[in-house]
């Protein structure tokens, strides 16, 4: 394990006071703990029922300042509706797989 600063390794961030302990791990049975750097928190965005008439459209508007945080949620209205949902179509919804081998990559 490294004594360097894991904040240091992400600009903007500052070390938390937070110390978690990892299960299952030689380093748990040695009683160590892991420091974990504070995150920012993402930007949360509440569109109203007419921006978010065009899901994509809405999602290019926001883009710039999405990219910037490099996350983001988004909760929709509450009286949209998602055109279309696997419940509604669970007897005949199916999607192909394809066996890719490993070895062969």
């Amino acid at each position: 394990m490294s004594d360097e600063d894991p904040a240091a390794a992400i600009p903007g961030l500052e070390e938390s006071e937070i110390k978690i302990e990892v299960e299952d791990t030689p380093a748990t049975d040695a009683g160590l703990l892991y420091d974990v750097p504070k995150l920012p928190e993402a930007p949360v965005f509440y569109p109203t029922p007419e921006e978010f008439m065009d899901p994509m459209k809405y999602l290019q508007s926001i883009r710039a300042e999405a990219e910037k945080a490099g996350v983001i949620k988004v909760v929709p209205p509450a009286e949209w509706k998602c055109p279309f949902t696997i419940k509604e179509r669970a007897a005949d919804f199916q999607f192909n797989t394809c066996v890719q081998p490993i070895n062969q990559l």
